[in-house]
């Protein structure tokens, strides 16, 4: 049971030691004494959200100390040692400090503790009449259990409940492996559509090296034509073009053999430039021919990449 009850620097209480005794103990007196930050000091002992709207004016923190007698709380032990806290002492002393800057601050018979921690320990610990959610009545857990209590039910319904348990386990088996099966299901089916897509594409060896080179090329193929075609200009189509000089050349080279049979090595090298760039000129004109300027094949040849691309993804 709650056995002292300190209040500091809480709204218009300075400082006030209650202490309880067995049996009931009344708090009496006229509106505005302070009968309700007695009620808001022993809600923040047993968890209740901290303001620092409840500090007195004036004041930098409010502090809250409640001592329990543990002699008729034996159920309270087993929590304490499971939170972690001496489960042999005969008293429990919480002690809750706020402050101004928000920093605010649990002790659980001297150790530091949360909100959490403290709402968990003091559940069932007290019961607040005017606070809804300190009344253990109001729970459907208390509930429950007191009914079952009242019809005798209490054996079957620890019975019930852990053949409840064990079906709601069994149904989460279940649904681990329905889910696991339709994930392997769903995975079989993509390995095998990508299998058709794969099929489907009718893959070479070395596709996509051939069809790099090709791209190049067709990207190219504007550059390629205006270059072969300044070339032609240089050996044949222009009026000083190559051959045009070499045959210039060569024609007022054959008066000079004439007179001088020593010059015909210089005729017959002229000649031969002449075949050579003639040849050249013709060469230039097959790969005119022969260079695609279709732009619906440069499309194909992209998107087969594309594909491609996406397969070694």
């Amino acid at each position: 049971m709650l056995e002292t009850l300190k209040i500091k620097n809480i709204a218009v209480i300075d400082s006030a030691e209650i202490p309880f005794r067995k049996g009931l103990n009344i708090l009496s007196g006229e509106t505005g004494a302070g009968k309700s930050i007695v009620i808001e000091a022993i809600s923040l002992l047993l968890g209740s959200r901290a303001s620092s709207e409840l500090i007195r004016s004036g004041c930098d923190e409010a502090t809250v100390e409640g001592l329990f007698g543990l002699g008729d709380l034996g159920w309270i032990r087993p929590r304490l040692e499971k939170l972690g806290f001496d489960a042999t002492a005969d008293e429990l002393l919480i002690k809750r400090v706020v402050s101004r800057n928000g920093k605010h601050r649990i002790y659980v018979n001297g150790e530091l503790a949360t909100v959490s921690i403290l709402q968990s320990l003091c559940d069932g610990l007290v019961d607040l009449c005017g606070q809804h959610e300190h009344q253990s009545l109001l729970k459907p857990a208390t509930q429950m259990a007191l009914l079952d209590t009242y019809g005798s039910l209490v054996g079957q319904a620890t019975a019930f409940a852990a053949s409840f348990e064990a079906t709601r386990e069994l149904e989460r088996e279940r649904n681990v492996l329905q889910a696991a099966e339709n994930e392997r299901s769903s995975r079989a089916d993509f390995l095998k559509f990508q299998i058709e897509e794969l099929r489907g594409a009718e893959l070479v060896p070395n596709e996509d090296e051939g069809l790099a080179r090709e791209k190049q090329l067709l990207q190219s193929a504007e550059s390629r034509v205006q270059s072969a075609n300044a070339v032609l200009g240089v050996l044949e189509e222009s009026e000083d073009s190559v051959l045009s000089q070499l045959k210039g050349a060569l024609t007022r080279l054959k008066p000079l053999t004439q007179l001088d049979d020593r010059v015909n090595p210089v005729r017959e090298h002229i000649e031969t430039a002449i075949a050579e760039a003639e040849e050249a000129a013709q060469s230039l004109n097959r790969y005119l021919g022969s260079i695609d300027l279709d732009p619906g094949r440069l499309e194909t040849v992209q998107e087969r990449l594309s594909l491609l691309a996406d397969f070694r993804r």
